[in-house]
């Protein structure tokens, strides 16, 4: 590998160590709590280090919640149409299961030491990626803005409530019963049946 490559592979190693160790200490304590000096003594690197990627805790939690939001909208995004299987909630297991390879991170930014707006940005994300795709498809456009909101904030605490529970159901039990909502919406704003009951 070249030295851009290596530069690069240094970089994302270097920030995910502080992600990893950011995350291990907001199980601990709160985010207005936590120091750049914690973070560069368990990471190990210098602070000159932490401040080449970050200028302070408050930008590696904006980067942080940024970086999760468009791992997650990049991995709907890439849903396989082609291969769609009426029956099986396709579009809804996608959603789910990137929720969940990002799960434990997110339930700490929503939990009692995280930040009180990582919900509401992440919605708005959500709903601003869904407005775009949907909006060419949608007859009543009217209704478009009321139906995300209502899918998008469903959808979210369903996941998290579902994290939090001491019998946590699995994708595709998920992805049933949000299907059922979702089928339900679609008659509101004009999208066609993909789904049975």
């Amino acid at each position: 590998m070249g030295a851009a490559g290596d530069a690069n592979r240094s970089v994302r190693f270097t920030r995910q160590r502080i992600r990893t160790v950011f995350f291990s200490l907001l199980q601990e304590k709160s985010l207005h709590k936590i120091t750049v000096a914690e973070i560069v003594r368990r990471t190990d690197i210098s602070r000159a280090t932490f401040y080449l990627h970050y200028t302070d805790i408050y930008d590696l939690v904006r980067k942080t919640e940024a970086d999760i939001i468009a791992q997650v909208i990049r991995e709907i995004e890439n849903f396989d149409e082609d291969n769609y299987v009426v029956g099986e909630f396709p579009i809804a297991k996608k959603t789910f299961a990137v929720l969940m390879k990002y799960g434990k991170e997110m339930e700490l930014l929503v939990g009692e030491n995280g930040d009180v707006n990582f919900m509401p940005v992440m919605q708005k994300a959500l709903h601003d990626y869904f407005l775009t795709l949907l909006q060419p498809m949608i007859k009543e456009q009217d209704k478009l803005e009321l139906v995300l909101s209502f899918l998008i904030g469903g959808v979210l605490t369903m996941f998290f409530d579902n994290l939090k529970s001491a019998n946590p159901k699995d994708v595709h039990t998920l992805a049933m019963v949000a299907n059922r909502y979702l089928r339900a919406t679609n008659k509101i704003i004009g999208l066609p049946e993909l789904e049975p009951d």
